[in-house]
């Protein structure tokens, strides 16, 4: 009971300190938490505290009510300590390098550039000119991928198409469609990721419209060419993007074990098989 007593004896202290100093302005009579012999409290005490100190936020939202509720809404870690933890001292205003250092390395050294509000730390704004190596400093898998597998969208900066921090835009709202049936909710059917597009691993029933987008002529080519090719799917023949088939992986040799070179004697494409050398 006597040691109930003497936390409880300390949480009104301080909440009538940061109470007294918050409302009334008095800022030279401020008592903070350091001021407290805390060497007279166990260890044992202090986590039973945790639950308790919680108060201190229940008197700051008073006077302070933006920063309390942004903190309790999009605070994240942040909203797991009290308001005196990083506000030692009413008034005082703590530079994020006290608790994190320099996170992003020596290069940023301004926080407020991205985390505008500490009270909303993962609530992040950049420009649109944010270049790459700022983002990597988070995001180094992503930047790393963009990298080693370059592509259009490697030459871009981030913000080109990630307009706000965690936005994942779709990919129409910069590529047409292949075709009208297509949706935004269609593309990732074959392009994994954004960041390396020219992988594609597509399912065994794609349409061939959907290949039309890239390989118009090709499709035109099977489509009008009256032949059995003309009713395949092109995932049929061509099951991985790229590759193209030998033609006696479906057919053997139909003329025999002397004319195997099938693509290259007579028949010049296996989009029109009629189509041979002049």
């Amino acid at each position: 009971m006597k040691r109930k007593n003497h936390i409880l004896l300390l949480i009104i202290a301080v909440v009538a300190a940061i109470a007294v100093s918050g409302c009334m302005g008095n800022d030279d009579d401020t008592i903070t938490v350091t001021d407290i012999d805390q060497d007279e409290i166990s260890d044992d005490e202090f986590e039973n505290m945790d639950k308790e100190i919680e108060a201190v936020s229940d008197v700051c939202v008073e006077c302070h009510p933006k920063p309390v509720n942004t903190m309790k809404g999009f605070g994240g870690l942040h909203s797991q300590e009290s308001c005196n933890f990083c506000h030692v001292q009413h008034g005082y205003i703590p530079a994020c390098s006290d608790c994190h250092g320099l996170f992003h390395g020596n290069i940023i050294t301004n926080c407020t550039q991205c985390h505008t509000d500490a009270h909303a730390p993962k609530v992040i704004t950049f420009s649109a000119e944010v270049d790459q190596y700022s983002c990597s400093l988070c995001h180094i898998d992503e930047i790393t991928v963009l990298s080693v597998n370059p592509t259009k969208h490697s030459e871009l900066n981030c913000s080109s198409c990630h307009t706000k921090h965690e936005l994942i835009p779709e990919c129409t709202n910069c590529h047409g469609p292949h075709d009208a049936t297509m949706t935004a909710d269609d593309c990732d059917n074959c392009h994994q990721t954004g960041h390396i597009p020219t992988i594609i691993v597509y399912p065994a029933t794609t349409p061939k419209s959907m290949c039309s987008g890239c390989h118009a002529d090709v499709i035109d080519m099977i489509n009008t060419s009256n032949t059995k090719h003309s009713g395949l799917l092109c995932s049929q023949c061509h099951l991985q993007h790229g590759q193209i088939p030998a033609c006696s992986s479906c057919h053997g040799t139909p003329h025999g074990p002397v004319i195997i070179e099938c693509g290259t004697k007579c028949h010049l494409s296996g989009h029109d098989v009629w189509k041979r050398l002049e």
